[in-house]
């Protein structure tokens, strides 16, 4: 949490009456990621009123939501870990629904439904976004940045290094946890308008997103994004060749055809070496778990 002052002691007390219902042992953290706005005074009350369930990790200032979500993993000690933010966006209702469904599946992550992802601007652009990393994992992604998503915690703790400090972890968990061949659910929650104001930037965050969409794939399954680039660049190197022969009425090779021909090559072959690197890398974490 970093400056949520209006929905973190609801939202804290409210994850506490949904944890003493589901009859298991269970810690809630709270990391306060350098908050300024009244945030951690709340916090300190309640670490007394919630009768020792809650633990308060303090960054001694804003490191991003990212590194905040990196502390909450490399602390938890139990076997399933749930994450949310402190926003009141998620409501702590839908635990359970996350909970059961871990042990079936490594990740459940909970699917906002197409209303309640934000204004039209942002829908549209989480839709683009789902349609992309859908294409480039194979895999149906119902909701590529919501936060609120349990995890095994073994699992998870593999990947830590792959989070950015800022956004988006929920982008870098779901496609890490496909592309390396970890079992995905989707679970449909109704969220609420965040208390307080986004720390997102559409424009800085969409770019942000969208390199990691690649940056993922290039690291499980680079295939997907260096054979698409060399047919393109292979059929512009015929598309060249064809037009030059209309246009000049004789046999003749242009530059520009050597040039794309050569270049999809390439990078058809550095494709092909990363994909075995990528599936060495695969196969020696799977080793180490």
């Amino acid at each position: 949490m970093y400056n949520e002052v209006e929905a973190v002691r609801t939202t804290l007390l409210a994850v506490k009456g949904v944890a003493d219902g589901m009859g298991v042992s269970y810690e809630i953290l709270a990391v306060n990621d350098g908050s300024s706005d009244g945030t951690s005074e709340i916090l300190d009350d309640l670490v007394s009123e919630l009768d020792g369930v809650l633990r308060v990790i303090r960054h001694p200032y804003n490191l991003g939501n990212g590194a905040s979500v990196k502390t909450a993993i490399r602390a938890a000690q139990g076997e399933v870990l749930v994450l949310m933010d402190a926003d009141g966006q998620h409501n702590p209702a839908d635990i359970p629904r996350l909970y059961e469904r871990v042990g079936p599946y490594d990740l459940v992550v909970a699917a906002r439904t197409r209303q309640t992802k934000g204004d039209w601007p942002r829908r549209f652009a989480n839709l683009a976004f789902e349609a992309l990393a859908s294409y480039l994992t194979g895999f149906k992604i119902k909701d590529l940045t919501s936060g609120f998503r349990a995890f095994k915690t073994e699992l998870v703790l593999g990947f830590v290094h792959l989070l950015p400090n800022k956004f988006s972890y929920p982008t870098t968990t779901t496609m890490a946890f496909i592309k390396a061949g970890h079992t995905v659910d989707f679970v449909t929650v109704e969220a609420a308008k965040r208390e307080g104001k986004s720390k997102v930037r559409p424009a800085r965050d969409g770019i942000r997103f969208l390199t990691i969409i690649g940056k993922m794939v290039v690291l499980f399954e680079p295939l997907r994004v260096f054979l698409p680039a060399a047919v393109i660049m292979f059929l512009m190197a015929v598309a060249s060749f064809v037009f030059t022969i209309v246009d000049e009425s004789r046999l003749h090779v242009p530059n520009s055809a050597v040039f794309l021909a050569v270049s999809a090559v390439i990078v058809f072959l550095i494709g092909m070496v990363a994909e075995q690197v990528a599936e060495l890398r695969i196969s020696l974490g799977s080793r180490r778990h």
